[in-house]
């Protein structure tokens, strides 16, 4: 038997966690956004300036771990992900 970890939301694009595990997931994927954060971009002081090298490097960690996140838990998801209108 499948159980599912995500549901996709009745509206847009997305998943939301339905189980532990879901959640455990969601989780990690936001601790591995705060890790990338702390990596690519500097602490911000009188001395440092944030440039648009960090900020691209930033936003390229975070289209790879959502396009991670998506691959790896497509199986977990009930139903197909997509764009939604609300309707069945």
């Amino acid at each position: 038997m499948n159980k599912y970890w995500f549901k996709n939301k009745k509206y847009g694009f997305g998943l939301s966690p339905v189980t532990w595990q879901g959640w455990v997931a969601t989780l990690c994927l936001l601790v591995l956004f705060i890790i990338a954060l702390f990596i690519d971009m500097p602490i911000a002081s009188e001395t440092t300036d944030v440039s648009v090298k960090d900020c691209l490097r930033f936003e390229l960690d975070i289209i790879v771990l959502i396009g991670l996140f998506f691959a790896l838990f497509k199986d977990k998801t009930e139903g197909e992900i997509k764009w939604r209108w609300g309707k069945e």
